[in-house]
C-alpha cells in the first residue's frame, strides 16, 4: 500500500518540491530547502520528492519532536504530548526518546513504515455534539471543521461543538477570541447547544458541562490504551498540551488521568513549526530476516547490521547537509514465535548472536507487559537501521524577570456541575519567575489555557507555565 500511495502522489509531489526549489533559489535563499518526515527526521526536498509518501504523517510528527526541545530546555525529558486542534486530539509518549511506530494508519489504510507513534481521537475544538436515539450524549468524531465551523463562528455552522461548550462555560471569552481579532456569538452557540439540551432534558449551561466532560472521557480512553502499549507510568509523566485547543483541555484531562504536572509551551499553536526548525537527519533501512532465534545463521545477523549501516551512512552523506555528529541506531521487530503483532527490540552493542537478541527482547517485553517467557521461542521479523544526523538547534529566546503579574480580570465559569470564579491573565504580561494558582484563565492569540482549581502555576525562564497538582506542587 505505501508504495501504490508513492507511485500515486510522486510525480505531483516531485513536480511541487522541485518548484519550490527553483523559487527559492530565484529568491535568493542560499539555504538547501528541507521536508520533514513521518519519522521525526528531516531530508532535502529532493529525496522529498523522489519518496513522498514518508512525509504522510509529517505534520503530527513535527509536533512532537517540538514537544520533546521545548520538554529538554524546561529539565523535563518524560511527556505525553497532546495536540488539540479543531478535528481531533492526537497523543504521543515521548519517555525521553520519541517513540515509533510501524503501524500507522491514514484514514482507513494501514501505513506499515516507520512514523512517530501518534494515537489520534475524534475530540477536537470542532467535534460536534449529538445524543444518540437512547440519549446518551455523544462528542464526534464529525467535526465542523473551520467552515463552516463551530455555531459560535457565526459562518452558517449550526450544529453545537466542544468550542461552543467551551464559550457556554465561560472558558472562552468571545470578545477576545484569536487576540480580540475575531469575535464569537455566544448566543449562536446557546441556541445550537439547546438542540441537545432540549433532548437530554438539561439546562444549555449543564449540557455544555457534560459535554467538556464526555470530551475528556473520550481522551482519558485513549490514554489508558497508550500508556499501557508503552509500559509507562503517567505519575512519572508530565502532559504537553499545543495546538489550539490542547490548553484549553489540557487540565481537565489531566485532573481525569491523575497526572501531576502541565506544561504549557509559549506558543503551542505554532508547536509545529518549531519541530521542523529542530528535527535532525533521519532515515530509516530495513532488512527482513524472518527467522526463529534459535536457528538464524549469526552471519546472516552481523550482514543485517553492517549492510544497512552502510546504506544509511551512504544516504546522509547524500544529504549534503552539515551535521555536528551522527548517530546510529539499530532496532529489530520482534515476536514470540506464533504472536500476529511484534515489538521494537533496540540491540545492544556489540550484540551479533541469535541468543543475544532473543534476551534483549525478553527484558523489553517484560518491561512493557511484565512478564517474559525465555522458554518461548522468538522470531526475528526485521532489522531495522536508524541514521539520525544532529543539527544546529536554534536557541529559545527567555523572557524578562517580572514576579508580580497584574490579572487582567475574573470570569465565571461552570465545570462539573460547580460555578467558581477564575482569574484571567494575559500570557503576555506573564513574566519568568510569575506564580499565580487556579482556578485561572490564561489568553493569548493562539489559545487559550484553562486552568482548573488544585493547581499551581509558575512561569519558567523560557516562558513555560509549569503547573503542578497542589498536593505535589514543591
Amino acid at each position: 500500500l505505501v508504495t501504490v500511495i508513492n507511485a500515486y502522489v510522486g510525480r505531483k509531489m516531485q513536480r511541487y518540491f522541485n518548484h519550490l526549489t527553483d523559487e527559492a533559489a530565484t529568491l535568493g535563499m542560499p539555504a538547501r530547502v528541507l521536508s520533514t518526515k513521518s519519522n521525526g527526521g528531516v531530508m532535502t526536498a529532493s529525496s522529498a520528492g523522489q519518496a513522498p509518501v514518508q512525509t504522510l504523517l509529517s505534520g503530527p510528527a513535527s509536533g512532537v519532536i517540538g514537544a520533546q526541545y521545548v520538554g529538554r530546555m524546561a529539565g523535563v525529558k518524560r511527556l505525553l504530548t497532546v495536540d488539540m486542534g479543531g478535528t481531533s486530539a492526537d497523543i504521543a509518549v515521548v519517555d525521553e526518546t520519541i517513540a515509533l511506530s510501524t503501524t500507522n494508519k491514514a484514514g482507513d489504510f494501514p501505513l506499515i513504515m516507520p512514523a512517530v507513534d501518534v494515537s489520534s481521537i475524534g475530540a477536537g475544538g470542532g467535534s460536534i455534539v449529538w445524543a444518540d436515539p437512547f440519549g446518551v450524549l455523544k462528542v464526534g468524531p464529525q467535526s465542523a471543521g473551520a467552515s463552516p465551523g463551530p455555531a459560535s463562528y457565526d459562518r452558517g455552522g449550526d450544529q453545537p461543538t466542544v468550542t461552543d461548550a467551551y464559550v457556554i462555560s465561560g472558558i472562552l471569552d468571545p470578545e477576545r477570541f484569536l487576540g480580540g481579532t475575531m469575535r464569537l456569538d455566544p448566543e449562536r452557540a446557546r441556541v445550537a447547544m439547546d438542540r441537545v439540551s432540549a433532548h437530554l432534558g438539561r439546562s444549555v449551561e449543564e449540557t455544555a458541562d457534560i459535554v467538556l466532560q464526555v470530551a475528556t472521557a473520550n481522551m482519558y480512553a485513549e490514554f489508558v490504551p497508550a500508556l499501557a502499549q508503552h509500559g509507562v507510568d503517567p505519575a512519572d509523566f508530565a502532559l504537553f498540551p499545543y495546538g489550539g485547543a490542547g490548553p484549553t483541555h489540557a487540565f481537565m484531562l489531566a485532573d481525569e488521568v491523575g497526572l501531576r504536572r502541565v506544561i504549557v509551551p509559549p506558543n503551542p499553536g505554532t508547536l509545529c513549526a518549531l519541530g521542523c526548525l529542530v528535527a535532525d537527519l533521519r532515515a530509516d533501512f530495513v532488512r527482513t530476516i524472518f527467522a526463529d532465534c534459535s536457528r538464524v545463521p549469526d552471519a546472516v545477523l552481523r550482514e543485517a547490521v553492517v549492510s544497512g549501516e552502510e546504506e544509511a551512512r551512504g544516504w546522509i552523506a547524500d544529504q549534503q547537509i552539515a551535521v555536528e555528529d551522527t548517530v546510529v541506531l539499530r532496532v529489530a521487530d520482534m515476536r514470540y514465535k506464533g504472536q500476529s503483532f511484534e515489538i521494537a527490540v533496540e540491540l545492544p552493542a556489540g550484540a551479533s548472536t541469535g541468543s543475544e537478541w532473543a534476551e534483549a527482547f525478553h527484558q523489553r517485553y517484560a518491561a512493557i507487559y511484565g512478564y517474559a517467557d525465555r522458554a518461548a521461542e522468538t522470531e526475528i521479523i526485521n532489522v531495522r537501521t536508524t541514521i539520525v544526523g544532529r543539527v544546529r538547534k536554534p536557541q529559545l529566546a527567555r523572557i524578562d524577570q517580572r514576579a508580580a503579574s497584574q490579572p487582567r480580570g475574573v470570569r465565571r465559569v461552570r465545570l462539573h456541575g460547580h460555578a467558581f470564579d477564575a482569574v484571567v491573565y494575559d500570557r503576555a504580561d506573564l513574566g519568568a519567575g510569575a506564580q499565580f494558582v487556579g482556578p485561572a484563565i490564561v489568553e493569548q492569540y493562539d489559545t487559550t489555557t484553562f486552568i482548573t482549581p488544585s493547581w499551581t502555576v509558575e512561569v519558567d525562564a523560557y516562558g513555560n507555565l509549569i503547573a503542578e497538582a497542589a498536593s505535589h506542587a514543591g
